[in-house]
């Protein structure tokens, strides 16, 4: 359950800050990743989409599945994941980098 919330509270931050024109990971990152507006407006609402999806996959594991199945999950699955996105991010990071040249 803790993790439904966690990545449901992170989702709605940064949904928020998107609809505010003020993202978040804009201003956690902008010292060491330089991207343009349109990068970080999108990979603000890439990262929310990945929270949403955690927190509905984590309620159907927990749901459906043995506890130590969950456990499971929650240590390895939801990392797995995330590491994976964050590969995916790659060329989204490529395409609206700026150059410091």
């Amino acid at each position: 359950m803790k993790p439904t919330i966690i990545n449901t509270l992170f989702a709605i931050i940064l949904i928020g800050s998107t609809l505010i024109n003020k993202p978040v990971l804009k201003m956690l990152l902008n010292s060491s990743l330089k991207l343009t507006d349109q990068g970080w407006s999108l990979m603000n609402k890439m990262w929310s989409g990945l929270f949403i999806f955690l927190a509905i996959l984590n309620e159907i594991v927990w749901r459906t599945q043995t506890t130590d199945t969950w456990v499971n999950f929650k240590v390895f699955g939801i990392m797995g994941i995330t590491i994976i996105f964050t590969i995916i991010q790659i060329p989204l990071l490529k395409k609206h980098l700026i150059s410091l040249d």
